[in-house]
């Protein structure tokens, strides 16, 4: 191998290497998760923050809250289902499974037909992950128990969390971060109201 070659590859693993985030673990997510699965989390954090919340590291923890908040208020109008879908599509069927499930429900607004809609899977490693972060933070405990109790991701009580004095400080904490991107993306999904194939049952 000459010299330029060698150049030539150093470029190349650096753009590689520069082109490529960090997964960003945690004892709690490598104690529950593979490393696969780890992988697959941080794409959906990151999407979650990156083209969701539109967020970066300046305004991140300025404007957190406030994007949030604005979603909700407009139901989730902006973000596309079949944008959602396909992220969801990215990841390893195995690591959605210990995620989510689907439920089957009738529809509301007209008595034809039924609706898919996404909710935490019993026994899967996702509700582990969330138990394990009830300990100390009483806002996760309570939005675990709601979950666990309905069968469904408790919107109420993560609009409480977001409004809590608690927010500013735990925003800090990426085991948090992966709780909001997986409620958050459950919630774009099946809850945009401005998207028409949102009760086509798929």
């Amino acid at each position: 191998m000459n010299f330029n070659t060698t150049i030539k590859l150093l470029i190349i693993c650096t753009f590689l290497f520069l082109g490529c985030k960090s997964i960003e673990s945690t004892p709690k997510l490598k104690f529950v998760f593979n490393e696969q699965e780890q992988e697959d989390l941080q794409v959906l954090k990151d999407f979650f923050l990156d083209d969701i919340l539109e967020l970066n590291e300046k305004n991140f923890h300025y404007e957190f809250k406030s994007r949030i908040l604005k979603l909700d208020s407009i139901g989730y109008t902006t973000i596309k289902r079949d944008l959602v879908n396909e992220r969801l599509n990215s990841i390893s069927p195995a690591t959605f499974n210990q995620i989510w499930d689907y439920k089957s429900e009738a529809r509301i607004r007209n008595s034809l037909g039924i609706y898919e809609y996404l909710a935490p899977k019993k026994g899967g490693k996702y509700l582990r992950f969330l138990e394990k972060n009830t300990k100390f933070n009483s806002q996760i405990n309570k939005y675990y128990n709601e979950t666990t109790h309905s069968g469904d991701f408790s919107h109420t009580a993560m609009l409480n969390y977001i409004n809590s004095e608690t927010i500013e400080f735990d925003l800090h904490n990426p085991d948090i971060l992966m709780v909001f991107a997986i409620h958050f993306i459950s919630i774009c999904r099946d809850n945009n109201l401005g998207t028409t194939s949102l009760y086509d049952g798929r």
